[in-house]
């Protein structure tokens, strides 16, 4: 993805911003970096970032329901995740609807490659790729990421071929704008309407 279509997704990289967490890779060595700002400007013109607002939760956990081959409970016990035995996607029924939302690309990734090849659900790399693809699509609707994102993504780089950095890193990010997508189009929002308003210009 070249940085003119990845510029289509409101994703504008800007030297010294932060706050919005995204994958990053530095010396072919990949970290969660926090480098986007939702107050930062374009010119006199706010970031075009769609927030999902908190009464828009539950649908948005809705949306990408409809992505997921397995199907999502709510539980008090047991796993949380994707759960083999259960063949579902197990929340605990007091988690906050944003850290669901957080999660749930991840869980529907692993959920996924499940499907096609069974046991690949406990695979680090799956699982590291999945927790990436989380993190992406927190950064497109500026979304605090999973608790665990930077501990389940440390060491990624030791599973990817040498060279294959940049090959990788773009195929998250394709999945994760995919997922995003259908988010975004289910909630009917409108780039650059819901990022807070600014005055001034940086």
């Amino acid at each position: 993805m070249t940085a003119k279509d990845w510029d289509k997704f409101g994703r504008r990289v800007n030297k010294g911003a932060k706050g919005i967490p995204q994958l990053v890779r530095v010396n072919g060595y990949y970290n969660v970096g926090s480098i986007f700002d939702v107050s930062m400007t374009y010119g006199n013109k706010p970031y075009p970032i769609p927030e999902i607002k908190p009464e828009q939760m539950d649908k948005a956990i809705k949306e990408l329901e409809r992505l997921s081959p397995v199907n999502i409970i709510f539980q008090n016990e047991g796993v949380v995740g994707y759960d083999a035995e259960q063949h579902a996607i197990v929340f605990p029924t007091a988690m906050p609807q944003r850290e669901v939302l957080a999660r749930l690309p991840a869980e529907i990734v692993i959920a996924t490659a499940e499907q096609h090849t069974p046991g690949i659900s406990q695979a680090p790399y799956l699982r590291k790729t999945a927790m990436a693809v989380s993190v992406e699509f927190c950064g497109r609707f500026s979304l605090p990421m999973p608790d665990t994102a930077a501990a389940t993504l440390d060491g990624m780089d030791t599973h990817i071929p040498p060279g294959e950095e940049r090959k990788t890193l773009e195929e998250i990010r394709e999945l994760s704008v995919t997922i995003g997508d259908t988010v975004e189009k289910g909630l009917g929002l409108q780039r650059g309407q819901s990022a807070p308003q600014r005055d001034e210009a940086r």
